[in-house]
């Protein structure tokens, strides 16, 4: 498969972030998103967050006044 980007988030570095997949399910549930038990468990498992999903959770982290630096979370993608 060929890949379109070299570089993507590190969704498992995200959740920790945020407290882990139960903090951040409760993130998105407050935000008014209303997801299913496994749905953080997929993105990590797949590597991949919805652009709703950064959006909310990019949000949630600017209204706690916590410093974040992106750049941290982001990882080069392996090519096959």
């Amino acid at each position: 498969m060929h890949q379109k980007y070299s570089h993507r988030f590190n969704v498992r570095k995200i959740v920790e972030y945020l407290g882990g997949l139960a903090a951040t399910k409760e993130i998105m549930r407050t935000s008014g998103c209303d997801i299913k038990p496994k749905t953080v468990t997929k993105w990590v498992e797949r590597g991949n967050l919805p652009p709703d999903a950064i959006a909310v959770i990019m949000q949630h982290i600017l209204s706690t006044g916590r410093e974040v630096r992106w750049l941290d979370f982001i990882e080069k993608m392996e090519t096959e």
